[in-house]
Formats: structure tokens, C-alpha cells, sequence
């Protein structure tokens, strides 16, 4: 058996023949119908098998049969910083590496065993004490689902430089002299994981900004906000006079995000931003509105929203997001802005529904015994193959939100 390319497919494992008509391989590929919800990314591996360009019937008694003992797919990433000499360097995402002595062959924290059993993938396996699986269908399709740890933050997708980080699905079967890698798939415009507890929901965010003659209050009801629900993000900028004031006033306030990396800012966007120009009669004045409103086709047009992550040290990643304000007295006043730092995260913390996980099993031997595992009404299915599956055959979770 050698490993080539399949187009379009990722990588297959064929056995050559005499004629390039006869040539047996497997064909496998990720495919992300549904891609994330929320913490958890929903998927199924199709695997098919073929002769020529032909799909052929699998003859599990053949001594030379494709066989493994455990069938994974994980989540891998990798960063890229590049200097200012143009230099480069690219590591595995420190989130996402095993612990130094892992007893298991992944190469990532987070993954699933789609096929087989969780001793499949030890490296301590002996293949003697343990019988081989076979694949009994053909073309088959194992649907999946990483769930993402509730204790961790994970980084957005950035596309640098200076900073670059990917993602990848990599899934692999295990045989008896290590693994043989199926297909790779950039899992791209990853927006970050970073869930929001119930004791955070409840801040609120106030901000006190002092001018000559003139003091700022920039408030907001929320400090922490979640990017699937869709959180419209409600703001007032109020202004205290010392004086009796006649004059022109511009209010601005922005949702900003900021990328930086070791306290050096490498990249700033301006997510959405409202303006509106008021005239000043008296002692007070206020400014109030809604950013990224749901409602408004056009809110966050700016850039794409990620969630907020910090790496936790000085010379750590961190992408941050801030409420932004300016007030322009045109050229009467000073002018004042301030800046207050706000929370985007991916989802809600629910204590012993989303504990810490970083694996999930589906301990099955074939597609026919994963049936065994869902709920009844889909359980009666004839047939899971990737060209009969469709959004009404899959569990509700897969469902769009």
C-alpha cells in the first residue's frame, strides 16, 4: 500500500495493479455541511473505496482488505509570527498540544474516535491482542462532532502577518505501524472560543472621562456580549458642563477590535462606528444608540466580529474589542475620547452542562452499529450513506440556529 493524492479528496491509500484501470484505493474527505454551532464543530468523514473510477463492493474476507484500528479525527492549528526582518516562525498552537508524555498517538488535544475504540489509539497497541476493523460499507459516512472545552479560550483565524494562526481537521486512521493521515481540511474563518459565565452577564460597563470645563460619562448596560445570539450593543455618552454652554457638538462612538502580540499592536479595525452632530443649550447633553444591531443589514460591515482572547502573559496574542467615543466641541472645547474595553465571547458557560471536555467518543465499528447510538426515530434509517443524507436525517443538534 502507497499513499497518493485523490483530487479534490484528500489523501488515499491505494494498492497499484497491473493496469492503471485496475487501481484499488480508499478516498476520504471532511465535509462541514453545517460547520460550527456555537462550541462544537458538526461534520461527517466520507469514506469510499474504489476500482478505477468505479465504486466496488468490499470483500471483508480478503487477506489484504483495508483494515485499522481506530478511525480519529482531531483539531490541529499553527501559528506564524513574522519579524520585521521578514523571518519567520511557525509552531503547533500551544492551546492544542497534548501534554509532553501523552499516552495516546494525537497530536492535538481535541478529537474524536469516529470508528473503534479510544485503546485503538494508544501507543502502547498490540496488535496481537487486538482484532482489526474492517470498513463494511461502501461509500460510508461517519458524522461527528468536536466539542469545544468550556474552561479554554482558543484564538481566532488570523490571516497576517505579522500573525497568522489556522486551523485544520486532520483525520487519520490507525494500523498496526503508526497512522496513515486521510485528509486534512482548513477549518477557515474560525472566529475564536471564549465562553461567558453567568457572573459575568450581570456587568455592566460605566466609564468617566474629565475635560477642561466638560466631563464624559460613557456607560452601556453590558460589558460582556456573545457573537451567536446576535447582541446588539447599546451604548450612552452623557456630558456634564461646568457652564452654560451655546455651541456645536459631534458625538462618535465606535466598536473597535485590536490584534496585538507582545503589547505591539499589529492590527486595528473599526468594526462599526455612529456619529450624529448635536447643538449644546444648557449644562448637559446625551448621546445614546446601538451598535451591530441585528436589525440593521449593514451593522459590523466593518470587519468580521471574532471573540475576545488572551493568552494571559505580557508578550502573549490578545485580541481585545473596546467601546470608543469621541466628542469634537469644534474648536470650542477640547476635544475628549476614551476608549472601554468590553467582552465579545462565543457562547454562554453553563456549569455541568458544558463542563471541560477534550475528547468525544462514538465507540462504533461500522456506520450500521452508530445508528445504535442516536435517538430512536432516526435509529430506523436504512441507509446513512454521505449521498442519501440530508439535514432532515441528522440529529437536532446538527440543525441550523
Amino acid at each position: 500500500m502507497g499513499a497518493c493524492v485523490g483530487g479534490g479528496m484528500g489523501l488515499s491509500i491505494a494498492a497499484y495493479g497491473n493496469r492503471e484501470s485496475n487501481l484499488e484505493f480508499i478516498m476520504a474527505e471532511i465535509d462541514l455541511p453545517w460547520g460550527r454551532r456555537r462550541n462544537e464543530v458538526c461534520g461527517k468523514l466520507k469514506i469510499t473505496q474504489k476500482i478505477g473510477h468505479k465504486i466496488c463492493k468490499i470483500d471483508t474476507n480478503k487477506a489484504d482488505n483495508w483494515h485499522y484500528y481506530a478511525l480519529v479525527l482531531e483539531l490541529q492549528g499553527h501559528l506564524t509570527t513574522t519579524n520585521k526582518s521578514g523571518k519567520t516562525c511557525r509552531t503547533p498552537l500551544s492551546e492544542l498540544v497534548p501534554d509532553e508524555h501523552p499516552q495516546l498517538i494525537c497530536k492535538s488535544r481535541i478529537f474524536t474516535v469516529v470508528s473503534g475504540e479510544e485503546s485503538g489509539i494508544k501507543k502502547e497497541l498490540d496488535p496481537k491482542n487486538k482484532t482489526p476493523l474492517f470498513l463494511v460499507r461502501n461509500p460510508a459516512s461517519f458524522p461527528f462532532e468536536l466539542r469545544l472545552p468550556a474552561t479554554h479560550q482558543f484564538p481566532a483565524s488570523l490571516e497576517g502577518p505579522p500573525v497568522r494562526i489556522e486551523y485544520f481537521l486532520v483525520a487519520y486512521l490507525r494500523t498496526e505501524n503508526g497512522y496513515i493521515e486521510l485528509d486534512r481540511k482548513p477549518l477557515e474563518r474560525f472566529r475564536g472560543h471564549n465562553l461567558i459565565s453567568f457572573q459575568n452577564e450581570g456587568e455592566t460597563l460605566r466609564g468617566t472621562f474629565i475635560g477642561k470645563k466638560v466631563t464624559a460619562f460613557c456607560t452601556s448596560p453590558q460589558k460582556f456580549y456573545r457573537l451567536w445570539i446576535k447582541e446588539e450593543v447599546v451604548f450612552s455618552v452623557e456630558l456634564e458642563f461646568v457652564e452654560n454652554f451655546e455651541l456645536s457638538v459631534e458625538c462618535g462612538v465606535s466598536v473597535v477590535q485590536r490584534v496585538s502580540m507582545g503589547g505591539v499592536v499589529v492590527e486595528e479595525s473599526v468594526i462599526e462606528s455612529k456619529s450624529e452632530s448635536k447643538q449644546v443649550t444648557g449644562f448637559r447633553l446625551r448621546f445614546s444608540g446601538k451598535l451591530l444591531d441585528p436589525k440593521n443589514k449593514t451593522a459590523g460591515k466593518g470587519g468580521m466580529l471574532l471573540a475576545t482572547y488572551s493568552q494571559g502573559r505580557e508578550s502573549g496574542l490578545k485580541i481585545q474589542h473596546f467601546l470608543k467615543f469621541d466628542v469634537d466641541f469644534t474648536n470650542s472645547l477640547e476635544k475628549i475620547e476614551g476608549e472601554e474595553e468590553i467582552c465579545i465571547g462565543s457562547g454562554k458557560f453553563v456549569e455541568g452542562v458544558q463542563g471541560p471536555r477534550f475528547f468525544s467518543r462514538m465507540r462504533s465499528h461500522s456506520v450500521s452499529s452508530l445508528l445504535s447510538l442516536l435517538l430512536p426515530s432516526y435509529s430506523r434509517i436504512s441507509s446513512r450513506r454521505g449521498s442519501l443524507m440530508s439535514m432532515e436525517t441528522l440529529p437536532p443538534h446538527y440543525d441550523d440556529l
